[in-house]
Parts: C-alpha cells; structure tokens; sequence
C-alpha cells in the first residue's frame, strides 16, 4: 500500500510525460490551427466597442445586446405563389405590419394634407431638406403604400421562428424570411406605375423580391459588385418569381461598379436605390448637381410600433436593434434631384 501511494505522488510530480513515451509515438500540439488566441469574433467585438460606442453613445448597450441575442425576421408573401399561406402564418399569431397600423385611414380617423417647405440649405454641399409641417394637434399623413406588399411579424418580443416555406406546384415558395427593416427603403421610394428602377446594392435579393410585389414597375435593373452574390439573387428569383417576369426586357442583373454607373447610363431610371456615402457633397462638387433631402418622419412614425428608431438624426432616418423588436441596424436616406 506504501509503495502504491509513492507511485502516486512520484506521478504528480512529473510534469511532463511525454519524456517516458518513445518518440515515434509522440504528438507535438499545434496551438496555431486548434486554439486561436484571439478569435475573430472577439477581436470583431472589440473593435465594435471601440468605435460604436463612440458614435452612439448611449444607445450601444442596447444595440450591443440585440446584436448577440436571437435575430427577428418578417415573412413577404409572395404573390406569385399559388399556395394560401397567410391564414397559417396569422394563426400562428403573426401579422401584417405593413397595413394593420394605426396610421391607416379609415372612415373615423382625418389625416391632413402636409405641404412640404424647404427649411434649410448647406452652401457647402448645395443640399436642402425637405420637412413636412402640418397644423399643430394632427397626425402625419400616411404613405401611399403598396396593397400588393404585404410582410407579416411576430408582435414585439416574441423571437419565434418561422417555418420554411415550401414550393407551390410550380416551385415557387410561398413566402421569402428577410429583415423587415429592409422593406422600408422599398417604401420610401414610392414606385409609381410604369417607374423603371436601379438598386446598386441589390443582393441577397429581398428587396428585388419585394420591388416585384408592387406589380408597377416598368423596368427593374438590379446590380451587385460581387458576383456570388449576383448568383445568389438569381436563384432567390428562380424561386419567387415566374419566368415572364424575368425576361430581358423585364429585367436586367448586372455585376458591375455602382460608382460607375453614371458614366455607363445617365437619367435612365425613375427611382435610384444605393448606398448613399457622401453622395450630396460628390453631387455639388462634381456633376454640379444640387439635392433635396425629403423627409422620412411619416414612415418613422408610421411603424414606430413595429421598429426601434435612431432618435435626432441629422439627415435620413436608421432602425437600430433592440431586445423587443430585433429588427436591422438599417440606413436610410432619400434624395430628390433638383437640377
């Protein structure tokens, strides 16, 4: 019994085994393929701390939380599909954020007019802001929203998951699962019939999806810089939309620069959907272009129920995430050419 307890202990003391195996049978630990230092998503937190805190303050808490907890999808019907999948989708206690609002006219509820006033100019980048005033104690007017745009959420904390959609007899799935968020720029620009469209940043293709929704466009060019994502959005159209509708005279998908794109085609289309990065000054100083900003209160006040809002910004509006409503973060800014 004595001599087992020193075996034990002489064990104990010996750090390192590896000197009573032989040496074709030892295995040297690679520390650089199995256990990384810094793992990228900590390093990409760390740099989120660092910075967004700065430019949000007070606010990136908050968002910090959302961004690391469940993420909070909508359901677009597609109306192409032959499949019934509204009924289901309510019975599961969802619903239509686009139309069940309490903005929405109706015969008890008088909406006024608001006239749009320019209310201020930036000799620098040649910009003026479009705000809408109305008469003290009336609510905003409502957009003029598409009925064929229909998205359907879970109410605000409820994280549940929808199902996947199934295909119809002819392939194409009921619904398409997308940021909700993402359906406001769609909105913002108000596609009238016969509009012809360009989005520059158009992949993974839920807005494309829901641009076609309208049933107004004339014309949809939809373009991406990569080209995976350009095969992306073709097959997430393969499997939304009827093949008429995809024709070349229909529709045109491109993966070209979008910095580019006015030098290939100029005053072609009626709407313009990209990302704005210093868009307004580039404009003044050199095409001599002068830009109205309108603004996006009334979609903000629209669905302020359904997302969470960035307070005070200067220019465009921004859904940030929040615990209770999922939803972006989303930027948005609309501009009006002017001359």
């Amino acid at each position: 019994m004595a001599l087992l307890m020193d075996t034990r202990l002489l064990l104990r003391k010996v750090k390192d085994l590896r000197c009573l195996t032989p040496r074709r049978h030892r295995v040297k630990e690679k520390w650089a393929s199995n256990r990384t230092k810094y793992p990228p998503t900590s390093l990409a937190l760390q740099h989120f701390d660092a910075t967004h805190s700065v430019q949000l303050g007070p606010l990136w808490p908050s968002i910090r939380a959302a961004l690391l907890s469940e993420k909070k999808y909508g359901a677009l019907l597609n109306n192409f599909s032959y499949d019934v999948v509204r009924a289901d989708l309510e019975a599961q206690g969802c619903s239509d954020f686009l139309h069940d609002t309490d903005t929405e006219v109706s015969g008890a509820q008088t909406f006024l007019e608001q006239e749009s006033e320019v209310v201020g100019d930036e000799e620098s980048s040649g910009v003026s802001i479009s705000k809408k005033s109305g008469i003290d104690g009336q609510q905003l007017s409502p957009l003029h929203l598409s009925p064929h745009i229909k998205c359907l959420v879970f109410p605000r904390g409820n994280i549940t998951r929808f199902k996947p959609a199934k295909p119809d007899m002819c392939g194409l799935l009921g619904y398409y699962l997308m940021d909700a968020a993402s359906l406001l720029p769609c909105l913002a620009l108000d596609v009238q019939e016969g509009h012809n469209v360009l989005d520059l940043c158009a992949a993974p293709g839920g807005k494309t999806v829901a641009l076609l929704q309208t049933q107004s466009i004339g014309f949809l060019c939809v373009n991406d810089a990569s080209v995976s994502r350009t095969m992306r959005l073709r097959k997430v159209l393969d499997s939304y939309i009827p093949k008429p509708l995809l024709a070349d005279e229909k529709l045109r998908i491109t993966s070209f620069d979008g910095t580019l794109w006015g030098e290939m085609e100029r005053n072609t289309f009626d709407r313009n959907q990209s990302v704005v990065e210093q868009a307004i000054a580039l404009a003044q100083e050199k095409h001599g272009i002068k830009l109205q900003v309108v603004d996006l209160r009334p979609l903000k006040h629209m669905f302020r129920k359904t997302f969470h809002f960035a307070p005070d910004l200067h220019l465009g509006e921004m859904v940030i995430p929040h615990l209770a409503a999922n939803f972006g973060p989303i930027y948005m800014c609309k501009l009006r050419r002017l001359t």
